[in-house]
């Protein structure tokens, strides 16, 4: 990767360096921008503009921690087997530590049925749309969340990206309603219990399969601390580094 050629950089223009100075009190009016946002729907009579106010907020900080700390998931796994390098890796695990016990409680305090959100995939629907996701993002140079950043930034590349993301995925999901693999089932005996079950797999919720939340919280500890044996081991000894 050190000897690949990526052509030279545009020079500098002056109007670059002189608008530098007010990107602070740019950055200040639109926090306040959204702020003001947020505030006029939280005012507003109607209870679901209302209720949407907190999405405005929550967006915004979202959008500016990725942003600020380069997340991108498609650097998550491709780092350490490129360069060996695991720092992002390692942020994605103590988030996943800290987001897994954080949103169990919220799960089961029922402020949301998780059934909502959970498609009916596993495991044959998740698993290859996880490797066609997994090896898009490689080519395309982000995930969707480093994507979206990312075009903030002016990468027209990943603005096509996004848009194909968008329209590939909405016309691959109504071909496969047109074929029916997305249509419930609800004869199958060995998945008693499961709220819906299609042709591409079923709904798992890994408390309900699990009979409680002590072997989910083993499982995923337990992956997330193999994880990291790993990108430790490789940091140090680079032996699953491509290059």
């Amino acid at each position: 990767m050190e000897h690949v050629t990526w052509g030279t950089a545009p020079p500098r223009s002056g109007g670059e360096s002189a608008l530098r100075r007010y990107y602070p009190t740019i950055g200040l009016a639109v926090v306040a921008l959204v702020l003001y946002w947020a505030v006029t729907w939280y005012a507003d009579t109607d209870s679901k503009l209302a209720s949407r106010a907190v999405i405005i907020v929550a967006g915004f900080a979202i959008g500016f921690v990725l942003h600020r700390s380069r997340f991108c998931l498609s650097r998550v796994f491709r780092e350490p087997f490129m360069t060996g390098e695991g720092a992002m890796t390692k942020a994605m695990i103590l988030a996943l530590a800290l987001g897994i016990p954080l949103g169990s409680l919220l799960l089961h305090k029922q402020t949301v049925d998780p059934y909502l959100a959970i498609p009916a995939r596993f495991w044959l629907g998740s698993m290859t749309g996880g490797l066609v996701f997994g090896i898009g993002m490689i080519f395309a140079g982000g995930c969707a969340s480093g994507s979206l950043w990312r075009i903030g930034e002016g990468h027209l590349k990943l603005v096509v990206a996004a848009l194909s993301f968008g329209w590939i995925g909405s016309v691959f999901s109504g071909i496969l309603k047109r074929w029916n693999l997305l249509s419930a089932e609800f004869d199958i005996d060995f998945l008693d219990g499961i709220p819906e079950v299609t042709a591409l797999g079923y709904q798992a919720w890994l408390p309900d399969l699990l009979q409680g939340w002590g072997g989910v919280f083993a499982i995923s500890f337990g992956v997330l601390a193999l994880w990291y044996l790993l990108v430790r081991y490789n940091e140090s000894t680079e032996k699953l580094t491509v290059l």
